[in-house]
């Protein structure tokens, strides 16, 4: 006998089912936004250093990872305002060196963060029909990684040549670049805030995550993209969580479709205990 869930109902809480296993990193309270740096001088000659935001799933198989940025060298287009072709990646000091090419304080701070992020991106492989369960070493990885995309956004922010870079795991890395793996994305500069709805259903509750970001309010994208938030109806804006623990909250909630179901007979002992702890620090909206 096989039992299915009708459509249009989310996935269903059962009492005993595994929910966050918070990781307590240090977490920083209070995060200035940053202002705009005034954009570099494009690139005079016919070199261009960029940087991807190297990206891959979680539940992988292969050589897995969080997201890291990664250094590019290119040739610049005539008019100097995008890449026309991309010719090698960055990985140390000496992929440097036979470049004609004058490197600004600002790349290569973003240079030095790119090398100590490659350290800790690797996460172990696992099959694709599981969910990403980060032990506690990866998790401590990922909070310092996290740290290391805060220091720099405001750094990206001065530079021409971002692009979004899907790697299919950490071994795809060592070939050039490949032009269909990379997309036109934006990390912006706009704090996102986690908000929670939990909607009454009559016999059941049903939380749905959400994000707001200047007061409008966004559904994510169903595809989780470690320590960004983006829209759905807008996935090419890229938005960096605050905390680790709002990737981890995005995470467990990416496993359901960023919605679930609790029978109101089952809303108790520790489902409670996860909710009443979730409304200390995001905001639950009642529906």
């Amino acid at each position: 006998m096989d039992i299915e869930l009708k459509k249009g109902y989310p996935h269903f809480y059962k009492p005993g089912d595994k929910l966050i296993d918070w990781h307590k990193g240090e977490e920083i309270s209070e995060r200035e936004i940053p202002s705009s740096f005034e954009l570099e001088d494009l690139a005079k000659n016919d070199t261009a250093l960029g940087y991807f935001l190297a990206d891959t799933r979680l539940s992988s198989i292969h050589s897995n990872h969080y997201s890291l940025l990664v250094p590019f060298v290119g040739i610049p287009s005539k008019d100097k305002r995008k890449v026309k072709s991309y010719s090698s990646f960055v990985f140390s000091e000496g992929d440097l060196q036979p470049l004609d090419y004058t490197i600004s304080s600002r790349q290569q701070k973003l240079i030095d963060i790119s090398f100590k992020m490659r350290e800790l991106a690797p996460v172990g492989p696992s099959y694709w029909r599981e969910p990403f369960c980060p032990d506690a070493e990866e998790k401590e990885n990922g909070n310092q990684l996290l740290e290391l995309w805060h220091q720099a956004r405001p750094l990206l922010l001065s530079q021409h040549y971002i692009y979004y870079y899907y790697t299919h795991g950490l071994n795809y890395l060592k070939e050039k670049p490949r032009r269909t793996w990379i997309h036109n994305y934006q990390i912006k500069k706009e704090r996102p805030q986690l908000i929670i709805k939990r909607l009454d259903k009559g016999k059941y509750y049903q939380l749905e995550l959400k994000f707001r970001v200047n007061r409008k309010t966004y559904s994510p994208e169903k595809r989780l993209l470690p320590f960004f938030v983006n829209a759905s109806t807008e996935p090419e804006k890229l938005y960096l969580l605050d905390q680790f623990t709002d990737f981890q909250l995005m995470l467990f909630f990416c496993h359901f479709g960023y919605r679930f179901a609790v029978l109101k007979a089952h809303y108790k002992d520790e489902i409670k205990d996860f909710v009443d702890r979730l409304a200390e620090r995001y905001e639950i909206k009642e529906s």
